[in-house]
């Protein structure tokens, strides 16, 4: 009985097999592409090689259109579409003037003559000297310039985040400006252009002048890669 059950049941899956196999839909044959972008037919023997032309990529049949044009001015040359000739009324110091920043960009933004204020007198030897990379533009380039730093050995540093030093880089402070004179020529070996100063928070030596209609102290200060700037009196710089 079990036997022919077995039987019984192995036939009826069989005819369902070849029902579902009668009835099953049809496959459709998805047509290939006769020619891929960028890869040439295959070509038999004897065989023209100009029977089939040969679709360029893609990539070369789409045009780009041309971008805008970026034209870069450095920050140093403001244009003289926004910078006027007469004087703003406003007189600002810059400084401390170092060997690697002084006075040769400083007329682009000053209206009238650039006066040189010294450093004070000093009654006692400073404390120590430190080594600092001057503002850049903003606070990203600033970021950027402390990784190339660190890519090049100079991990020993400080983002200055805060006025009136803001986005300079604080690379390290010397007991003697040998020291620091010394620190600042590894940094220039490696292409890196700072500046030593004594400490404290004078701003002189210091350049000082009356601003051109429409330039920002800001501005200057990055351009003329000095750390501070401070208002000063028009009347005092006998313009």
């Amino acid at each position: 009985m079990l036997i022919r059950a077995l039987i019984v049941l192995l036939a009826v899956l069989n005819l369902g097999i070849a029902l579902w196999w009668w009835w099953r839909p049809m496959p459709v044959d998805e047509a290939l592409p006769a020619q891929i972008d960028g890869v040439p037919l295959l070509q038999l023997p004897g065989e023209s090689v100009d029977a089939v032309p040969v679709p360029p990529p893609a990539s070369a049949r789409t045009t780009p259109s041309p971008g805008p044009a970026v034209s870069a001015r450095p920050v140093d040359a403001p244009s003289p579409s926004v910078v006027d000739s007469r004087g703003s009324g406003l007189c600002h110091a810059f400084g401390p003037v170092d060997a690697e920043a002084g006075q040769p960009g400083a007329q682009a933004f000053a209206h009238g003559r650039i006066h040189v204020q010294p450093a004070p007198a000093a009654s006692v030897p400073p404390r120590g000297w430190r080594v600092v990379m001057p503002p850049q533009a903003d606070l990203e380039a600033a970021l950027a310039l402390q990784q190339t730093l660190r890519g090049a050995g100079f991990s020993d540093q400080v983002l200055v985040r805060n006025p009136p030093e803001t986005n300079s880089i604080a690379l390290g402070l010397f007991g003697s400006r040998e020291a620091a004179l010394r620190h600042r020529q590894r940094l220039a070996a490696a292409g890196f252009r700072a500046q030593v100063h004594p400490t404290g928070s004078d701003i002189r030596p210091a350049l000082a002048f009356e601003l051109r209609e429409g330039v920002d102290p800001e501005q200057v200060r990055i351009g003329l890669r000095m750390l501070r700037t401070q208002p000063v009196d028009c009347d005092t710089l006998g313009r």
